[in-house]
């Protein structure tokens, strides 16, 4: 077996998440009962037909599972749904599913997977992008799919994901995405989603924080609301804030403030809060599933003239 194009097909694979398709290989210089012996031996490996794995004792990420699925389904073939919503970086529930788009004139594919579903439908030139070689559907096409489809909260956590930094974007976004509803199941509650949505939430526990609060009758002033002292030295951001009664809410969820310094940070920043005659409330994700309870917590102190500014 020629040392040289396995060589150079390792080098490929390890620019494109771990895999090469059957192609990509024969255009090396390999040929079909080459690979196929590499594959019998366990030497490579095939996590789907028509793509390999020249590196198969290095654990598939994600992302490689999700380039693999869409290099097997052909040409016309590109990420979608969740699978596209993990590729542009978006706020999106996990999903164990990989799930990919091709055109409904593409011959007819099998997803032989039981990680794979593959959606059929007609997309514009528009209305594809690219990442990192990945082809995928364009952020405001993986939008669109998704708003009409995710529960409420879901669904403006990711728009929110999408407005990032902060709010500028939202009339834009708006003045994109409202047209491309017409007609689309579910349009009715995306459409309140994007009125919902807000780009200084910096996270989705933040998002249902907020939206529990609405939902509550106690929407808060302002978001990423900078406290400052009496000399006027900014002590911290609170992502929610009713400055008009000093009381700022912080979502604590598990990965940014599980460690031990973003523990002690956080009481710090708490203390210095408290000494600039703030109160603060700290939610988490289990306080998030019971409707009432955040509303509840703070509808006493808010409606409490002694505590206004």
């Amino acid at each position: 077996m020629a040392i040289e194009w396995v060589a150079r097909a390792h080098e490929l694979a390890s620019t494109q998440d771990g895999v090469l398709t059957l192609q990509q290989a024969k255009r090396l210089g390999a040929t079909t009962h080459e690979i196929n012996v590499l594959v019998q031996r366990h030497r490579w490996a095939r996590p789907i037909p028509r793509v390999y794995e020249p590196s198969p004792t290095a654990a598939l990420t994600r992302r490689g599972r999700i380039r693999a699925a869409v290099l097997s389904c052909g040409d016309s073939a590109v990420a979608a749904l969740h699978s596209a919503a993990e590729l542009h970086g978006l706020a999106v529930p996990a999903d164990p599913l990989v799930h990919v788009a091709v055109a409904p004139t593409a011959s007819r594919v099998r997803a032989r997977q039981p990680w794979l579903r593959i959606h059929q439908y007609e997309l514009r030139s528009d209305e594809r992008a690219c990442i990192d070689g990945v082809p995928t559907t364009s952020i405001d096409r993986t939008l669109i799919d998704l708003i009409c489809c995710l529960p409420r909260f879901d669904a403006v956590a990711l728009l929110d994901s999408a407005l990032q930094p902060g709010p500028a974007e939202h009339a834009a976004l708006l003045h994109r995405l409202s047209p491309a509803l017409r007609r689309r199941r579910g349009a009715l509650a995306a459409r309140r989603c994007l009125t919902e949505c807000d780009g200084r939430a910096e996270s989705p526990l933040e998002t249902r924080v907020r939206l529990r609060c609405v939902d509550g009758g106690t929407p808060p002033e302002a978001l990423q609301y900078p406290v400052t002292n009496a000399q006027g030295d900014v002590l911290g951001y609170a992502d929610l804030a009713w400055p008009s009664r000093r009381l700022a809410v912080e979502a604590d969820g598990r990965g940014p403030h599980a460690n031990p310094e973003a523990l002690f940070v956080d009481r710090r920043r708490q203390n210095d809060f408290h000494r600039a005659g703030w109160r603060v409330f700290r939610f988490t994700w289990d306080d998030c599933a019971h409707p009432a309870y955040i509303p509840n917590m703070l509808h006493a102190l808010l409606r409490n003239p002694r505590h206004a500014a």
